[in-house]
């Protein structure tokens, strides 16, 4: 693991941090980490070729930030805890999914934000166990504590993780597959408006799948007992 400190008011007060995070988004999106280099996100962001280890210690913590520092602005745009926790798990799985999807639709970020995560996930670097121990797992535990609830006690930690990762995967169809969905399903549509639309169809598709399985699973119990 890497070792993260905070930067001090005088290493930041002329934003040079702040324009080294973006400029390395910009090329780390396009090149992926390997081909990226220090002189080029350097003169993106208008700094000493020097600024890199003086900010962030090298190449690979500057990588490392930049992913983090993506993750949690969406995570802070578009929060997934819901905000009255007495709500029923069936009615904040249907709030994870709907800000899940807007986080994952949001027009208003820079475009590399997207480009950057989607080439992390599909050539994996040294910062993605990183990223998953302090950002993504939190999220993991929060959706399946929601689905645990649902499918009730009966569930194994097999059931209750292959149902999450079900519900994450149609989320995430919607966006990985856009060019496949708007030529054999043109109706569904991406604007502004169908996110919430695609979002309340993917609870209730959810809910009616997890429904199903408690169903079997009290089943099960019972034949058990007979």
């Amino acid at each position: 693991m890497f070792e993260t400190g905070t930067p001090t008011p005088a290493s930041t007060a002329d934003g040079t941090r702040d324009r080294l995070l973006e400029a390395a988004g910009e090329v780390f999106a396009q090149k992926g980490f390997r081909e990226a280099t220090i002189r080029e996100i350097c003169s993106r962001a208008g700094a000493n070729i020097a600024a890199i280890n003086y900010h962030f210690g090298g190449k690979e913590r500057l990588y490392a930030e930049v992913l983090r520092y993506v993750d949690s602005q969406g995570a802070d745009r578009h929060p997934l805890v819901v905000p009255n926790s007495a709500e029923s798990p069936e009615a904040r799985l249907a709030w994870f999914i709907r800000q899940f999807l807007s986080r994952v639709f949001d027009s208003d970020r820079p475009a590399w934000h997207q480009c950057i995560m989607n080439r992390e996930m599909v050539e994996p670097t040294f910062a993605l166990d990183e990223l998953v121990d302090n950002n993504i797992k939190q999220r993991s535990v929060l959706l399946q504590g929601i689905v645990r609830e649902i499918l009730g006690a009966e569930a194994s930690d097999q059931v209750v993780q292959r149902a999450t990762a079900s519900v994450v995967g149609q989320c995430l169809f919607y966006w990985h597959c856009r060019p496949v969905i708007g030529r054999l399903l043109p109706h569904i549509g991406f604007g502004p408006d169908s996110t919430g639309a695609i979002a309340d169809h993917v609870a209730r598709f959810s809910l009616g799948g997890l429904a199903g399985i408690r169903r079997e699973l009290e089943s099960a119990k019972r034949g058990g007992r007979a």
